[in-house]
């Protein structure tokens, strides 16, 4: 996998040495208020977590993208963030389809970042033919996020309970053909 570069972003594999970074997105509480139950994984579901998300490289087709400032305005030069697809399996209705998802740091959110990687993620997905079409799951009161999916021009489809987590979830949709009049 080659990395994808915006104007301001580097969206590339992970790697062992952006454990830190994969942490913070893993456990910081003001990440996971709308992320499954909002309780952070042990540290061996990171650990194992992370190393899928690197493996997932090794198969044809998808998976989730470091997303790193091309000039870090500090000495931080981890990784600011995710995004990318994956099969969301915590919601069987759906599939067979691919769920976009992004998550940044919080000292780097309303910066624009999420939709900038995003559109990315979005541009080479549709131009390598990966899906005609693409959802995001939005847990319900994720005002960030579903301001996201709509820059994106993403369209809602119907809100349903992800039953795993117990929560209400709002189901975007955007097909190769919304991306195309975008």
């Amino acid at each position: 996998m080659r990395s994808l570069v915006t104007p301001r972003l580097v969206l590339r594999p992970w790697t062992l040495d952006d454990r830190e970074a994969w942490y913070e997105l893993s456990t910081d509480p003001r990440i996971l208020i709308h992320i499954g139950r909002g309780q952070p994984p042990s540290d061996d579901e990171i650990d194992t977590r992370l190393r899928t998300a690197i493996d997932a490289w090794d198969r044809p087709g998808y998976g989730l993208f470091a997303c790193e400032q091309l000039e870090p305005a500090d000495d931080d030069h981890a990784p600011i963030g995710l995004v990318g697809f994956a099969e969301p399996t915590f919601l069987p209705e759906l599939l067979p389809v691919l769920e976009i998802g992004w998550r940044l740091r919080p000292k780097f959110w309303g910066r624009g970042y999420a939709s900038e990687a995003a559109a990315a993620a979005l541009t080479w997905a549709f131009d390598h033919d990966l899906f005609s079409r693409v959802v995001a799951c939005i847990q319900v009161g994720n005002e960030r996020s579903v301001a996201v999916a709509d820059r994106l021009g993403m369209h809602p489809l119907f809100r349903t309970v992800i039953p795993s987590y117990e929560c209400w979830a709002d189901v975007y949709e955007l097909t190769r053909a919304d991306w195309e009049r975008i």
